[in-house]
């Protein structure tokens, strides 16, 4: 694997780990007119990366998510309760996030947790365009408006 193999297959471990959606990747790839061989890089590809022999410790990680998700009998616990569906979160995936964090966290200890995830959230809306990003208009301490943002991961543009 040469070093342009190498920088996208790690770019796009990254990116899964954020996004969790090879549509997203095959987007941001596009729009940062990243190739291989100069060709778009494909899902297939993606897949392919992700299904690939882990590389590190993350990847193992991500591997694991990603083929979980695939399987969705493993993945949540299905009951029906006064003839609603209800569709239960795997426990796994707890332990799951939180090995992700503790290995994003060590690389950089002296950041607080809330910091850390406040930290993950606006990188991940600057890399998607602004997605969760909501613009307000505020008072300043003179009664003036303001324009300011926030981020809501709930809301949808």
């Amino acid at each position: 694997m040469n070093s342009d193999e190498l920088y996208i297959f790690i770019l796009i471990i990254k990116e899964y780990v954020f996004t969790n959606c090879m549509n997203e990747i095959e987007k941001i790839l596009q729009r940062h007119n990243i190739t291989k061989g100069g060709e778009p890089i494909t899902k297939s590809y993606i897949v392919d990366v992700l299904n690939s022999k882990p590389k590190d410790e993350l990847h193992r990680i991500l591997r694991a998510g990603y083929r979980l998700k695939l399987n969705l009998i493993g993945l949540n616990k299905v009951e029906i309760y006064k003839g609603v569906l209800i569709i239960m979160r795997e426990k796994a995936r707890i332990q799951r996030m939180l090995s992700l964090l503790e290995k994003i966290w060590e690389q950089q200890q002296d950041v607080r947790f809330n910091q850390l995830v406040a930290n993950l959230q606006h990188m991940y809306s600057i890399q998607n365009e602004g997605y969760g990003k909501r613009k307000i208009k505020e008072k300043d301490f003179l009664g003036q408006e303001i324009d300011s943002s926030y981020l809501d991961f709930f809301f949808r543009r």
